[in-house]
């Protein structure tokens, strides 16, 4: 059964607050049964220091008798409540309303007794006093109707008191939750006026400082995380389209330019199809790279069950191996650095295209007759840096911040076969912070730039720990 929240605060709040007012007047019940039970202990106390004073008074002057008659015609004594019995047990005097009621000597008792179609309720007390040199057993008693009236007057309010107090705490409590609730009914109205259209919109935070507040300025985090993902979701299609259509114009062109030269000569041309066959290789790259990307944003590099012990050294130098006949074909000197040993656990298949990135990036932007320099640096903290410097052109300061975008290049006038697509340094970044690295840049435009990728810690620490301490130390 779903409640609302509203509902269920109104209905605790409500027994609550009924419990809290049933302790209380069950405790202002007891206080006053107990300061009435005072008050007439009190007047049995007052009334046993009088009549013991008046037996003190008399008892040697005059005999039994007449002391009793005496004793009935006062009416402060109350003779009809009262007993008297000497040393022997022998009653002396008896009032007609304690016949058959039994005496309480350690603390005064309650005792119902019926008078006719009346039951009275008396509170019965017994002391012993010496009396000219004897011992005499006093009990007094005194009727307890009105007190007990009321008593009841009192216990009967208090439980026709309880419906009303209900209504009024469940009336409050329903109004007060609804006060207290209303900044959620606006956020989730807030959150649901929200749509694929309208991301930019934001939930307004009220100013309470409270768990409502934090919880807007969360969704309103939330959101702008949506919202720059839609944005980069609409400009990687947007990119991805454009980088696709002028391959797709330039094979068509060049398909129909084979099909006229062959419908003329017999034969196609050969120039037209080594265009095409370049493109679909372009493409192909572009699309294994878009892949790549898409296997990034689905989570697949953090499988760490491929990951095994890799030699960082090892693996540079067989990338630097790969990459040698395309800088040797650019007039370019590649060294790759020689360096102990670092041995960290990673995917090596992985870590092996993320040096070819760099490794190509640093040709294509390498001028003839350049240098690039590749090795392995151990900082004293542990840390290993596998850096890749150039004599290149540099990169200007204001595309540093942009150059690991998606798509992004820093010419886009360049030539469609020098300058790539825009794909690799954002699968490289990808790739070392799933290796928990960082991985940065380091240029000065017309001298070159240095690209190093930083690795938390040594071998000997687990891939999951690495990777999460290096979210904290990289951020």
């Amino acid at each position: 059964m779903n409640v609302p929240i509203r509902i269920r605060l109104a209905l605790a709040s409500c027994a609550v607050f009924v419990v809290v007012i049933a302790a209380l007047e069950v405790i202002a019940y007891v206080s006053v049964r107990s300061a009435i039970h005072s008050i007439v202990d009190h007047e049995l106390e007052t009334r046993f220091a009088g009549v013991a004073d008046h037996l003190a008074r008399h008892i040697g002057r005059i005999p039994w008798p007449q002391l009793s008659e005496s004793l009935k015609l006062h009416p402060a004594f109350q003779p009809e409540l009262l007993r008297i019995r000497d040393a022997k047990g022998a009653v002396l005097l008896e009032g007609a309303e304690l016949r058959g009621i039994a005496e309480a000597r350690s603390s005064p008792m309650v005792s119902i007794r019926s008078m006719g179609s009346v039951d009275r309720t008396l509170r019965v007390l017994t002391v012993s006093r010496p009396i000219d040199g004897a011992v005499y057993d006093l009990t007094l008693a005194t009727d307890l109707y009105f007190p007990a009236r009321i008593l009841g007057r009192l216990w009967l309010l208090m439980l026709l008191s309880l419906p009303l107090v209900l209504l009024i705490a469940g009336g409050a409590g329903y109004w007060i939750s609804g006060k207290a609730m209303r900044p959620v009914s606006d956020i989730i109205s807030a959150a649901r006026a929200v749509d694929s259209s309208r991301l930019s919109q934001r939930i307004a935070v009220p100013q309470t400082g409270d768990e409502i507040g934090q919880l807007a300025e969360t969704m309103n985090g939330m959101l702008a995380r949506i919202e720059a993902s839609f944005q980069q979701v609409r400009q990687f299609i947007a990119n991805a389209s454009h980088e696709l259509r002028t391959p797709i114009a330039i094979i068509r062109a060049n398909a129909e330019i084979a099909l006229l030269e062959g419908e003329r000569s017999g034969r196609a041309s050969r120039e037209a199809l080594r265009r095409i066959l370049k493109e679909a290789e372009r493409d192909s790259v572009l699309l294994e790279d878009m892949l790549e990307l898409a296997r990034i944003d689905s989570g697949a590099l953090l499988d760490h069950s491929r990951w095994q012990p890799v030699d960082l050294n090892t693996s540079l130098t067989l990338a630097c191996s790969d990459v040698r006949p395309l800088a040797e074909s650019r007039s370019l000197t590649l060294r790759c650095s020689p360096a102990p040993p670092c041995v960290i656990e990673a995917d090596e298949e992985q870590l092996h295209r993320l040096w070819l990135i760099l490794l190509d990036n640093a040709c294509k932007y390498t001028l003839p007759g350049g240098a690039i320099t590749a090795g392995v640096e151990e900082a004293r903290d542990g840390r290993y840096t596998v850096f890749v410097d150039d004599t290149g052109i540099g990169i200007a300061p204001e595309h540093r911040d942009r150059i690991f975008e998606r798509f992004y290049r820093v010419d886009k006038a360049r030539s469609r076969g020098q300058g790539g697509i825009g794909l690799g340094l954002a699968i490289a970044q990808h790739i070392a912070a799933a290796h928990g690295a960082a991985l940065r840049l380091a240029s000065d435009p017309g001298k070159g730039s240095r690209f190093s990728v930083t690795f938390a810690r040594a071998a000997g620490l687990p891939a999951r720990e690495r990777v999460a301490e290096a979210g904290s130390i990289f951020r």
